[in-house]
């Protein structure tokens, strides 16, 4: 994310989808940073990279954290109530 970036070149792309172009990192951070937005890698073994000028890195973290937490939950709703395991019965 943002300074992180080594690439000399990186393909980026805007929040909105649309492709800004090939330039340098020193270019496209600032592009970002006018938008209050991060510029983040997204592909690093394209050539050049692939960046895309997105929403804060502490928002995607917000939202993994919150993703993470409802599949937690979804788990454990899994365990209590016997979802997703075999179907009573019994032997014969």
């Amino acid at each position: 994310m943002n300074e992180k970036i080594i690439a000399e070149q990186v393909r980026v792309i805007d929040e909105e989808g649309d492709m800004m172009g090939v330039m340098p990192p020193s270019q496209a951070i600032p592009l970002a940073g006018d938008k209050g937005l991060d510029l983040v890698e997204i592909a690093p073994k394209a050539t050049p990279p692939t960046c895309k000028i997105n929403v804060t890195y502490t928002n995607i973290r917000a939202n993994e954290t919150k993703r993470n937490v409802v599949m937690n939950c979804v788990g454990e709703k899994k365990k209590l109530f016997g979802g997703g395991g075999g179907g009573g019965g019994g032997g014969g």
